[in-house]
């Protein structure tokens, strides 16, 4: 047992609790890099709980190996903690699966149902327990992570265990190499956590996995709450729309989206363009190599400096059409530009718009001209540059 100091808390840890499971304790009083660590949850027993000190259990961490004991024993440590007077202390809860030999085992994401289906229960035992952060990672190969507010509910459907326990409002799910299945909860998961969608970030660099990226934009769609999304590495994500067809909305329609970040992914303008529905709330819009497979920048860059009021930052790294293969294999070959707009040359720029069509000329000359430059006065220039061969 840790030895104790007069006022019954721990001030050694001793070196057989260093072993495999892990919490932090995190405190705005307390340095991250001087606080206390635990291991091996299931070393942390009753007694220990009582005379700790109770910042030691504000944020808890649990980071699950592959073995046939781990779950029913991180249960358990669970649990002696949730009987000590320091349950109510606990904040935050993070169950953090990460192996580096996963890809050997036939169902990683099982060892996350073995574990996720005794929490639930002791979870009621932390009335202050506010956060909830769950992740299944494999070493080179794929993360989903589920990260929510606790909303206690006693009505909860059979067969999920544990997503109806708490408002899920993050979700990330990333995906590298395709001997993983780490996406088998995708299904369940959307579907639960979709109504209460704040965040979203989706990366896809296996196209092996391309038949899920239809499961996850269609979550991103339905996400009315949605605040912030992020998509990266999805190549080309969705088929050129028919002119007599209403084209899928990346984002739905009502959701209060505020900011915007597209990598490395080839979509048509129409796409693009409904996100104009959300016009009254989007702030920032990060664009990077990103390439339209039908359409052009033009149109959408005028609808986002003009017709986006609340919007007061923009960068746009943009990659142009090409033809035949090129259009199917990266970008290295094309010329690339980059505009980077601040909420003053916003102004500036709807400043001259409305300049050029009071005079019946093309706005698009504003977008197009190559000496990087449309002069107000003496001072003012438009607030984005060119890249490459042709920077001035």
């Amino acid at each position: 047992m840790a030895s104790q100091d007069q006022d019954g808390k721990v001030n050694m840890i001793p070196t057989e609790i260093l072993d495999q499971i892990t919490i932090y304790a995190i405190d705005h009083q307390i340095d991250k890099s001087g606080c206390e660590t635990l291991k091996t949850l299931r070393l942390v027993n009753k007694a220990f709980c009582q005379v700790a000190s109770r910042l030691l259990f504000r944020s808890v961490r649990a980071c699950i190996r592959y073995d046939n004991q781990t779950p029913n024993q991180i249960s358990a440590g669970l649990a002696n903690l949730s009987a000590s007077d320091n349950r109510h202390f606990v904040f935050d809860l993070c169950l953090y699966h990460y192996d580096s030999y996963t890809h050997l085992l036939p169902s990683p994401e099982s060892i996350l149902i073995q574990v996720l289906q005794n929490p639930p229960r002791v979870l009621k035992h932390f009335p202050s327990l506010r956060r909830v952060h769950i992740m299944v990672r494999s070493a080179g190969q794929g993360t989903l992570e589920a990260i929510g507010n606790l909303v206690p509910d006693d009505d909860v459907p059979e067969g999920v265990p544990f997503l109806p326990f708490f408002s899920v409002d993050a979700l990330i799910m990333r995906k590298h190499i395709s001997s993983s299945p780490l996406l088998g909860l995708n299904r369940s998961i959307l579907f639960y956590v979709t109504p209460m969608l704040r965040h979203f970030h989706l990366e896809f660099r296996c196209m092996a996995e391309k038949p899920c990226i239809p499961q996850a934009l269609w979550a991103l769609r339905h996400a009315v709450h949605l605040e912030s999304a992020v998509l990266e590495s999805l190549g080309r994500i969705m088929d050129p729309i028919p002119v007599n067809h209403k084209p899928l909305g990346l984002v739905h329609p009502r959701a209060p989206l505020r900011s915007l970040y597209i990598y490395d992914t080839i979509l048509p303008l129409s796409a693009l363009l409904t996100i104009i529905e959300c016009r009254e709330t989007l702030e920032v819009v990060l664009f990077s190599h990103v390439r339209l497979s039908h359409g052009r920048w033009e149109v959408l860059l005028r609808e986002f400096l003009v017709g986006f009021p609340r919007l007061r930052c923009i960068s746009l790294r943009l990659c142009g059409y090409v033809s035949g293969i090129e259009a199917q294999f990266g970008f290295a070959r094309q010329i690339t530009r980059q505009y980077s707009i601040t909420g003053a040359d916003f102004r500036v720029y709807r400043q001259c718009v409305e300049q050029l069509e009071q005079n019946g000329e093309s706005s698009s000359a504003v977008l197009e001209s190559k000496n990087n430059a449309y002069t107000v006065n003496s001072t003012s220039r438009l607030g984005y540059r060119w890249l490459g061969s042709e920077a001035p």
